[in-house]
């Protein structure tokens, strides 16, 4: 690959001089600004929606919404809010919302409004103008001071009621005694229910999972007690004549030390058998045996039969001979393991 020269841009924004007061920060070739009223007639202070869209090749990120009330052949004849001008982002345009009052009726345009924006190329400042509004502005209605109607302000007063002021006479302040209405309970069933629903629905997530972690100990326990008899009783249920001695030895053995133990014994091997029993207290002795059983019944699988014969002559004791493994004996010799490691297993 290769590398070229570093490059050094240098980015300014556009001038100061001669910005106009109109700039609104765009930058570009060329703009699009068009005005619309929302109404063509209304009356005098009547609020209006002026919508100011602005658009073309320019940069839209750094544009703000004009200042009308800066412009003083707008706020000849109307009330610019600039303040509550509503912001609407498209995707290659802007549109700003104003509140705008006619002040003086008759028939009127809202002027042009200015905008300028900065050419990047010819690298100067231009002014676009919006088209002139006709609308038409009516005079509201006016009350006079005599159209007001209260009470002892403007009415006119007769001679009479003027001369004597004692014959408005008060009339008398009537009660009745009715009783009062029962007061509303602040404490209804309803609002008690709901009250009470969080802490219940919590109490009982609680027993929940009190119960189920119980449950699992105590199906935990039951399995470790009742794996030897398990064990013992596929032992029994097994026959040998038709299925592979060896491999039906080793699934009971790892069967009942999994269970016993609660562990996973797929993978177990025969010296792992051992250093798992004497970690639970089991008596070297019988460890020792039941790695000498599972080693013998663990390479069978896996090792010619001359092999079998010189590995189960060197664990086997009391043989005389080196022969075929007899399956009932090593049913037996199993059976008195699974005993012999129930009875001195300690479970932690």
């Amino acid at each position: 690959f290769a590398v070229g020269p570093a490059a050094t841009v240098r980015v300014v924004p556009p001038p100061e001089e001669n910005r106009p007061a109109s700039y609104i920060g765009a930058i570009g070739s060329n703009i699009l600004v068009r005005a619309a009223m929302d109404a063509a007639a209304c009356k005098i202070g009547d609020p209006l929606q002026l919508t100011l869209t602005l658009s073309g090749d320019i940069r839209l990120d750094k544009v703000t919404p004009p200042r009308l009330s800066q412009q003083t052949n707008l706020t000849a004849h109307f009330d610019i809010y600039d303040d509550t001008v509503q912001t609407i982002k498209g995707e290659r345009q802007r549109r700003y919302v104003y509140t705008v009052r006619p002040k003086t009726d008759g028939r009127l345009e809202f002027p042009p409004i200015e905008t300028a924006y900065f050419d990047t190329l010819d690298r100067l400042y231009r002014k676009v103008l919006t088209d002139p509004i006709p609308i038409q502005v009516a005079r509201g209605a006016e009350i006079s001071a005599t159209q007001v109607v209260g009470s002892f302000t403007n009415r006119p007063v007769s001679p009479l009621k003027q001369a004597a002021p004692n014959l408005l006479s008060a009339s008398p302040a009537v009660f009745r005694a009715s009783p009062p209405p029962p007061p509303e309970s602040l404490v209804s069933p309803r609002l008690c229910g709901i009250a009470l629903a969080g802490p219940l629905l919590f109490v009982l997530a609680i027993a929940g999972r009190f119960l189920r972690g119980r449950f699992r100990t105590e199906s935990r326990q039951r399995r470790r007690k009742s794996a030897a008899a398990r064990a013992l009783a596929r032992l029994r249920k097994t026959d040998f004549a038709t299925s592979p001695a060896s491999r039906e030895l080793c699934a009971i053995l790892r069967q009942f030390i999994g269970e016993r133990f609660d562990i996973s014994t797929a993978s177990l091997t025969p010296v792992e058998l051992e250093r798992r029993l004497l970690a639970v207290s089991v008596s070297s002795q019988t460890a020792g045996n039941c790695r000498a059983f599972f080693e013998c019944h663990f390479n069978v699988s896996f090792t010619p039969v001359r092999l079998v014969r010189q590995a189960h002559s060197r664990h086997a004791q009391g043989r005389e001979s080196a022969g075929p493994l007899d399956p009932s004996k090593e049913a037996d010799r199993l059976q008195g393991l699974i005993h012999d490691i129930d009875k001195e297993a300690r479970i932690p």
